[in-house]
């Protein structure tokens, strides 16, 4: 069984993901019960359109579950000196300056500045202490980092 380690944050984005998840499993599970009162089924395009959706929605519900039952939750309140999940982590070098939340997989959005610790830029960070240089491959070539706080 996998575990999961998630800032407080994604673990309450989770639950209310699975909420939505599982009001539109009702919305759908209605649809689907109107419709086989009124019509024959075996031939309904929406019906089975709904149906389709409904397995989608299952499987999302069972992985969200999955995720919040085996997940550990983050407590960043006290300080450290090194690079861990949960962690916000800000990395300059002499072009740029990058800040970053360290995450587990089902949490991560690169978007949002949220990286997985399982990515490349990720795990050369774990582990590692303020003050300390990662050298991160990308398609453009090795970029070096250095890393300038840890909160």
């Amino acid at each position: 069984m996998t575990s999961y380690t998630l800032t407080r944050e994604g673990f309450q984005e989770l639950g209310e993901e699975l909420k939505c998840l599982e009001e539109n499993l009702e919305r759908v599970d209605e649809q689907m019960i109107v419709i086989s009162l009124s019509e024959s089924i075996t031939e309904n395009r929406e019906f089975q359109e709904l149906r389709e959706e409904r397995l989608f929605l299952l499987s999302q519900i069972e992985e969200i579950t999955n995720i919040l039952e085996n997940a550990t939750v983050v407590s960043n309140s006290e300080p450290t000196s090194h690079v861990e999940p949960g962690r916000k982590i800000r990395l300059e070098n002499h072009k740029i300056c990058h800040e970053l939340q360290l995450v587990d997989d089902p949490e991560a959005n690169p978007l949002k500045g949220k990286v997985s610790a399982a990515s490349p830029l990720g795990s050369s960070l774990i582990g590692k202490r303020l003050g300390e240089e990662i050298s991160v491959e990308s398609p453009l070539g090795i970029t070096k980092f250095v890393i300038v706080s840890i909160n």
